[in-house]
């Protein structure tokens, strides 16, 4: 058989999708650990001048660490695929593998295509990593953090949140990222635990050390009646932690798509704010599209220079595309928020223009 019908056959094909793959998989992983290893280790650092504060002792702070793991491996796995791939496949290309494949008949587009098909397991793993650890894993390192620091007692279920203040009693219907409280009820209680007075507000806010209760209604349970009065706007002299609630807000990039779009729904029937969720649910949608574009930017280094790249250039290469990337993201995302651009179009604009890139340097290659 001639070179080319052997480049063309489907269990030639198979062989090099899971030769070339395996590389990509095995050197993205490594790079990823490498990577997540590091940023623990300055994390870890930075926790430690917390250990002391309340119950916030070793144990927790390497436990807290160790939880922000999946979210850290997440972020990381577009700048791990391309520096894992280029490391890798940069040694089949020192040892005259790809010559060999292209003498054989394998065109770079078939070579680019098993390194795709490789990547495909590392979207497969960012999704279990976005959608089914991550979102369950972050929130308690960061409501475990805030209540061994604080001491503080708080309770995050169906029906809202609950604190508890003293001998008061808080149930918080809706707590916004801002850190804004909404349809609240305060149960106050006497030291013999007799409910006192029970507060119903529409909102709340925190300035100057103190919360400020706006529309609020309060019933005062006395011995012989049951007093209601309204007020317009008061304040609320609570100890209760702004921190400790923040940690119990719904942030956006800790929800999975699935329940994002449901949030979303809700917030557009009660006419609330939507667009940070928005802009999170997109990113975050397009964050896996990401692995196969750093990939697609591998190639053309991969075949210019095959045996006078070593391995140092092609790392420094990789992690220079990667926080390339990583700070076109965000930066992208932040100033869509902050000048009300379409979340979409924001979103796909990263993804876009490294692709064009990535398609001229193949073509270039080719």
């Amino acid at each position: 058989r001639s070179a080319g019908s052997l480049a063309s056959g489907p269990g030639t094909m198979k062989i090099l999708d899971r030769h070339i793959g395996r590389h990509v998989v095995v050197g993205s992983l490594m790079a990823l650990v490498v990577l997540v290893s590091i940023d623990l280790v300055f994390a870890f650092g930075s926790e430690v001048n917390d250990i002391g504060e309340g119950n916030y002792d070793f144990g927790k702070s390497l436990l807290y660490v160790f939880l922000t793991a999946p979210r850290r491996a997440y972020d990381y796995m577009p700048m791990a695929a391309i520096v894992g791939s280029m490391v890798m496949l940069g040694g089949l290309a020192a040892n005259s593998e790809f010559i060999a494949m292209r003498s054989a008949g394998f065109s770079i587009r078939q070579i680019a295509m098993s390194m795709i098909k490789g990547g495909m397991v590392l979207v497969i793993l960012a999704l279990i990593l976005g959608e089914g650890i991550t979102p369950f894993s972050e929130p308690y390192a960061q409501q475990m953090r805030s209540f061994a620091q604080t001491q503080s007692t708080a309770l995050k279920s169906e029906n809202g949140i609950w604190a508890r203040d003293g001998l008061s009693f808080v149930n918080i219907l809706q707590l916004r990222p801002g850190g804004e409280l909404r349809r609240l009820d305060i149960y106050e209680f006497d030291e013999n635990f007799q409910l006192r007075f029970k507060t119903h507000a529409d909102r709340a806010v925190f300035e100057d050390d103190a919360w400020v209760l706006f529309n609020i209604e309060q019933t005062d349970f006395q011995q012989d009646q049951v007093k209601i009065t309204n007020y317009p706007k008061a304040k609320w002299g609570a100890l209760l932690n702004p921190e400790l609630l923040s940690v119990l807000a719904v942030k956006p990039e800790q929800l999975p798509l699935w329940r994002m779009t449901t949030y979303i729904d809700y917030l557009e029937a009660n006419g609330l704010e939507t667009e940070p969720y928005q802009f999170a649910f997109w990113q975050k949608l397009t964050a896996p599209l990401a692995i196969l574009v750093m990939l697609l930017l591998s190639v053309p280094f991969l075949f210019s220079s095959l045996r006078t790249t070593g391995a140092g250039q092609m790392t420094l290469i990789g992690i220079v595309l990667g926080i390339g990337y990583y700070l076109i993201a965000h930066v992208a995302g932040r100033v869509g928020e902050v000048y009300n651009f379409n979340p979409v179009l924001t979103s796909f604009t990263p993804i876009v223009v490294f692709s064009v890139l990535g398609f001229a340097s193949f073509r270039f290659s080719r």
